[in-house]
């Protein structure tokens, strides 16, 4: 249902709901890189603010694979 958190918590019951189903969610790389996020489908995708739990995963998960890609084509070149 629109507008429920993806993740609930009942008497220490913790309830994953999918709201993006895989297929759609993914392309299917071998070396895709998936993170699973809290709340409804609007709040996976605008952020309330840089401060935002969601916003932090996603940027910091975006940082880290820019660094490794940067660190793999610097290892790439001739010394």
């Amino acid at each position: 249902m629109y507008g429920l958190p993806v993740l609930r918590s009942v008497v220490l019951l913790t309830v994953l709901q999918v709201i993006v189903a895989e297929y759609s969610a993914t392309l299917g790389l071998a070396d895709e890189v998936r993170v699973p996020l809290n709340g409804d489908h609007l709040s996976i995708v605008q952020y309330a603010s840089k401060e935002d739990n969601n916003y932090r995963i996603v940027s910091g998960t975006l940082r880290g694979l820019v660094q490794a890609a940067i660190n793999k084509q610097a290892r790439s070149l001739p010394q």
